[in-house]
């Protein structure tokens, strides 16, 4: 069969194409452009990197940025049951985790924390200054 048949199916198959590809351009052209549909120009960006740097005892300070972001807007009280022990009530989930750190003293004869509770912490073999240490990181 000669050329000349194909030629009006060939010509709408190339037209058919450049259109594919010019829709193809449209659409990416469309999603390189900023859209800003829902208006979030008025929107602090979200710092999603975490400080790395490592706290007391070694606890990377992303974690104690976190404690601290977590005590924003509520109370955490303090308690010396008996000499020697403290406790700490109303800590947020960020700051339970710290317990050990909280002090910053991690050899073994410093305050050995212990959960009282979802949302309490009890130190033992605490002295004064490990107890204003404490209060200080908890912002009491």
């Amino acid at each position: 069969m000669p050329i000349a048949v194909f030629a009006p199916e060939l010509a709408a198959a190339l037209l058919a194409g450049s259109q594919i590809i010019n829709g193809i351009n449209s659409l990416t052209d469309a999603i390189n452009e900023k859209h800003n549909v829902l208006d979030t120009d008025g929107i602090p960006e979200l710092n999603v990197f975490m400080n790395d740097t490592a706290g007391p005892c070694g606890v990377p300070r992303y974690n104690f940025d976190l404690c601290h972001s977590e005590l924003q807007g509520i109370t955490v009280t303090a308690s010396k049951p008996v000499t020697g022990q403290g406790q700490f009530d109303n800590l947020p989930p960020a700051c339970m985790v710290l317990a050990s750190a909280l002090s910053g003293d991690c050899s073994e004869e410093g305050p050995r924390p212990t959960a009282c509770g979802v949302a309490c912490m009890l130190y033992t073999g605490l002295r004064e200054d490990d107890y204003a240490q404490i209060s200080e990181a908890l912002g009491i």
